[in-house]
């Protein structure tokens, strides 16, 4: 069952009051501690592994800030849970939950050395015709959270033939001979069929690169354009991606880069360009919607869960990507091109010319594109 909790905080200071307790200077800032579950789970059946985030509430007399940077403000100290996969009503397996610490988190308020999230790992790939359940117990004394959705018809979610065939034949189009000199981008446009239980998708494209620095070190990395929410038109999926605005999104993804001294070269090899359209099911949908940064002057927000027993979220999405590399004047405009060229892009020799890898001759048409 999902619920819409509005929470309005008010604090009401009158005159009455003051002249009430003029004589008392003791009282408490914070209601009495309620422990409430807090659970976050996103299933996809694109990836292997499932994780899922269960915490608690947490409060103090101090600065609350102060306690989000403790781990053990938030963690239960004993979690059993399992999630349940059910097909016509009938249980047909259970998976077990374990705990893992991750580390290398971004920064936040919250603890970000390690933090505890707990997983399972299909021996086969969930199922899209189920139902899955959560059930979670962190007391002996509480009852049991339960939490239960549906996955996205990932079978439904297709690209386009055309946008297929031409990934691999022309690669990704955003300039021409023209570019250069007259200033002149093109628009690709990929196009792909939606799948079903889905409420929302969203395209983003990366583009993948190994950096070498001075050192000698090779890293493989990627830089994510977040290309926005995508809707259906005439039962299609269609996003219209400037040529001029990929190049300014690299730029500003890797401006005041701050070991940007320490870089060589990045070497662009094949599969360059990755596309990827990720649907969301209704549950994760409506949560994203209500969670939208507020626009009007009221800034109350309400606070969206699915979860019986605690608040947060259980939901689906599914992932499709396309790869395809630059076409040869769209790389030559990465290694040349203003918004770029200060960046060290440069072509792999050993895929370039390379037909069976789906390399193009750019040193032919452009001489010195290639990598020392």
């Amino acid at each position: 069952m999902k619920r819409i909790i509005n929470i309005f905080i008010f604090s009401v200071l009158s005159a009455a009051a003051l002249f009430t307790f003029s004589c008392t200077t003791d009282f408490e800032l914070n209601a009495e501690y309620d422990e409430i579950p807090i659970i976050f789970g996103v299933l996809d059946q694109s990836v292997d592994t499932q994780f899922i985030k269960i915490n608690k509430s947490f409060i103090g007399n101090g600065d609350n800030n102060t306690y989000a940077a403790i781990n053990d403000s938030s963690l239960y100290t004993n979690v059993v849970a399992r999630v349940e996969e059910y097909i016509g009503g009938a249980i047909d397996r259970t998976f077990p939950l374990e705990e893992m610490w991750v580390t290398n988190l971004d920064e936040g308020i919250f603890y970000t050395d390690s933090q505890k999230v707990y997983f399972f790992v299909p021996t086969t790939p969930l199922n899209e015709d189920a139902t899955y359940k959560l059930i979670v117990d962190v007391s002996e004394e509480a009852q049991p959270i339960e939490a239960e959705t549906n996955l996205i018809l990932g079978s439904e979610l297709n690209w386009d033939i055309i946008t297929a065939n031409g990934a691999i034949i022309n690669g990704i189009i955003f300039a021409d001979a023209s570019t250069a000199a007259e200033n002149d981008y093109l628009t690709s446009s990929p196009k792909c069929t939606p799948g079903g239980n889905a409420d929302r998708y969203e395209f983003k494209l990366r583009l993948h690169f190994t950096e070498v620095t001075y050192a000698g070190a090779s890293t493989a990395k990627y830089v994510e354009w977040n290309l926005g929410e995508v809707a259906v038109v005439s039962g299609n999926l269609k996003k219209e991606i400037s040529g001029e605005a990929f190049y300014s999104a690299i730029n500003n993804k890797l401006n005041n880069y701050i070991y940007e001294a320490d870089v060589e070269k990045r070497v662009i090899g094949k599969d360059n360009i990755e596309i990827i359209v990720t649907a969301a099911n209704e549950n994760l949908s409506l949560f994203m919607d209500i969670n939208e940064p507020s626009t009007g002057v009221v800034t109350e927000q309400p606070v969206f869960t699915n979860i019986e027993g605690g608040v947060g979220m259980f939901a689906s999405r599914f992932s499709r990507n396309l790869f395809s590399y630059l076409s040869l004047h769209s790389s030559y405009i990465l290694r040349y091109g203003a918004e770029t060229s200060a960046y060290k892009f440069c072509i792999d020799p050993s895929w370039d010319g390379n037909i069976t890898e789906g390399g193009q001759n750019m040193e032919t048409t452009y001489p010195g594109i290639r990598c020392d």
